[in-house]
């Protein structure tokens, strides 16, 4: 729904968006979260196989079965996910203008450029949320008050997560393409993976709380907005 206070730029809701991202970024958590009991299963098997244990073809064709089956649901959820996370994000940076907030120190084309700037994006999306999530809140009323409000530590939890998840991945693919035969090797970039996909189950269920968290914000900021409007008209 698209709304308006007198001069100030149009509203445009986030709270469905929102609900279905919040929904997928449930299922993106708890996909991560089986996927590191699979994760764990494997590095039983992998344990057992390295001592000398025979291991059943199909235990073994049953786990990378599972693993795989888990993969490809993980990467539909983040493609899917991920395209409606910037547009969620796109809309929530629009609207604090609506709330007449000011003096925003990132433009509308940073919550998506954030995410593909080399380097920068190690940083950067932190900072648009940061900034989002302070501007959102409705005790801030003030046009420029709100910069002196603190980043959550939810917000600083979530991208830290996410960092270190694409840091464990990336290490993790490299160590795995250069193993070779040696199953030593392999293991460790099993561990890599486990790590990584803890992480990254973490940061999902981080995300699903950040997410909720600021489309409340504005819901609430928005309603606030509209009473004193009517009072004062």
């Amino acid at each position: 729904m698209i709304r308006s206070l007198g001069p100030l730029p149009p509203y445009v809701s986030t709270r469905g968006l929102g609900h279905t991202l919040s929904g997928l970024l449930f299922a993106t958590a708890l996909t991560g979260w089986v996927t590191l009991g699979c994760d764990f299963a494997y590095s039983d098997l992998l344990q057992r196989a390295s001592s000398g244990v025979a291991i059943a073809n199909g235990e073994r064709a049953n786990v990378e079965w599972v693993s795989t089956v888990l993969l490809s649901t993980q990467i539909v959820l983040f493609v899917v996910t991920a395209g409606l996370f910037l547009c969620w994000l796109y809309l929530s940076r629009a609207n604090l203008r609506a709330f007449g907030m000011r003096r925003m120190q990132y433009p509308r084309g940073w919550t998506i450029g954030a995410f593909f700037v080399p380097a920068l994006n190690l940083i950067r999306p932190y900072q648009v949320v940061s900034e989002i999530w302070k501007a959102s809140d409705p005790e801030a009323e003030d046009a420029f008050g709100w910069k002196t409000a603190e980043t959550p530590a939810l917000v600083s939890i979530w991208w830290g997560a996410v960092v270190v998840y694409a840091v464990l991945e990336i290490i993790a693919v490299s160590m795995h393409l250069s193993s070779g035969s040696s199953v030593a090797k392999y293991q460790i970039a099993h561990t890599f993976a486990t790590l990584a996909d803890a992480s990254g189950a973490f940061g999902a269920s981080c995300a699903f709380f950040v997410v909720s968290g600021i489309s409340r914000a504005q819901h609430q900021k928005w309603n606030h907005l509209v009473a004193r409007y009517a009072a004062g008209s």
